[in-house]
């Protein structure tokens, strides 16, 4: 992977005795017309380029150059550019390239802030390539009118599998041109909707498509704002639905009440495998909610409960659940009130569980439990950097693999039999 500074080594790799496949080119400031035409002459001797990534604000003259020297490679199926700043001029240029390529999988234009008017010249673009499988166009101000135009344009594509709308300024409107888009896709499996301005209006006709939708694996809907009237709709539909499998909704407003619907799902859904549900003031009500089905609930892996106003009884309740529980892999439970009882509680819970999966418990330092237990300070592990970087927009984790594994394989202490963990079985469909 390369990023271009106007120097030779960047130029030799792009189009060198062993080109690379992969290539970014990081717009500088202070780029001519002669340094895109340089650039246009390197791309057009490499034969083998399959990845091309424009990071930075670009000239009219660079797009075209670039464009036109592309058009001889049928090997590329990515492109993308980034914060690119483009007018309408540009958008017309990538659009006609799209229109005539037959490579491309995946197109990428975030960060651009395009407005609603320009919106209609990529439709016409995406519903005439017929190749594309992934687009990604967040941060691009497309409000209601230009989600709706791409939206339509693809309701009988033959191929597109993922579609990010996040961070666009969708209201209800939009979201009823998605939703319509849901209903007729026989390839849609990922959408982002992330960040938008999405309500219980428009997740209203949401749910309707998601009952008949047999294609979607994966929605992002959080930092929207759904309440508990909204949660209760999507829920109903989820019941029906049986390939949804990840679902996000962060951020939103579904307090206790939400969280009781999303309890209630998990006793009907056994398909749901991820469920972010971070920044929603569950508090510890609706946390035991969630935690009384997951006794025996046997499809959710991940559960992201961060920032939820969730103290001691409610990480109580977390505990209970855990000594049962044989498929939780991570639960996150940063930004919570967790004292030093309820994380002794949680680490006694997954010792006493020799059926347990879990590896991550995000947020609860548990190596002061490491002695005790008679797991060695040196498993100790150091932060998880990817982690980090997934959930940057978020907060710092915490990593205890290394640790769950120990106290998943050992003998019960003298200190996990004084510790009462127990509760009362809840019994709840898978």
């Amino acid at each position: 992977h390369s990023r271009f500074v106007l120097h030779q080594h960047a130029l030799a790799q792009l189009s060198g005795e062993n080109p690379v496949e992969e290539f970014e080119l990081k717009i500088v400031k202070q780029m001519l017309d002669t340094d895109y035409v340089v650039i246009s002459d390197n791309l057009k001797s490499n034969k083998c380029l399959k990845k091309l990534t424009i990071n930075g604000a670009i000239r009219d003259m660079g797009v075209s150059s670039i464009l036109e020297s592309l058009t001889s490679n049928d090997k590329l199926t990515s492109f993308s550019f980034i914060e690119s700043h483009m007018d309408e001029s540009c958008v017309r240029a990538v659009a006609n390239f799209l229109k005539s390529n037959t490579s491309f999988k995946s197109f990428r234009l975030k960060n651009n802030n395009l407005g609603e008017s320009v919106a209609t010249i990529l439709a016409e673009a995406f519903a005439s390539n017929k190749t594309l499988v992934s687009l990604e166009l967040g941060r691009n101000e497309l409000g209601d009118a230009g989600v709706r135009a791409i939206a339509d344009s693809l309701v009988d594509h033959p191929s597109v599998q993922v579609l990010d709308l996040s961070h666009n300024k969708i209201g209800d409107e939009g979201m009823v041109a998605i939703s319509r888009l849901l209903a007729s896709s026989t390839h849609l499996k990922v959408l982002g909707l992330g960040d938008n301005i999405i309500t219980d209006v428009g997740i209203e006709s949401f749910a309707t498509a998601l009952r008949s939708n047999n294609t979607l694996t994966s929605c992002e809907l959080g930092e929207n704002s759904l309440m508990d009237t909204g949660t209760s709709m999507l829920c109903q539909a989820l019941v029906e639905n049986t390939t949804l499998v990840t679902l996000s909704l962060w951020s939103n407003s579904l307090g206790e009440i939400g969280a009781r619907h999303i309890a209630d799902l998990l006793k009907r859904n056994t398909v749901m495998k991820a469920l972010d549900l971070g920044g929603n003031m569950i508090g510890d009500d609706g946390v035991i909610s969630l935690a009384d089905v997951l006794h025996t609930n046997q499809s959710l892996k991940i559960l992201e409960l961060w920032e939820n106003n969730i103290a001691e009884r409610g990480v109580m309740g977390i505990a209970r659940m855990l000594q049962n529980n044989k498929r939780l892999d991570t639960i996150d439970l940063r930004k919570n009130t967790v004292s030093d009882t309820a994380a002794k509680a949680l680490a006694e819970a997954i010792a006493s569980n020799s059926y347990t999966k879990l590896h991550r418990v995000i947020g609860v330092d548990l190596s002061p439990y490491v002695e005790v237990m008679g797991v060695p300070p040196s498993v100790v592990p150091q932060r998880d950097e990817k982690a980090d970087e997934r959930r940057a927009h978020r907060h710092n984790s915490i990593d205890n693999k290394a640790i769950l594994e120990h106290l998943r394989h050992k003998p019960k202490s003298k200190l996990e039999n004084a510790v009462s963990v127990a509760a009362p079985q809840i019994s709840a469909e898978a």
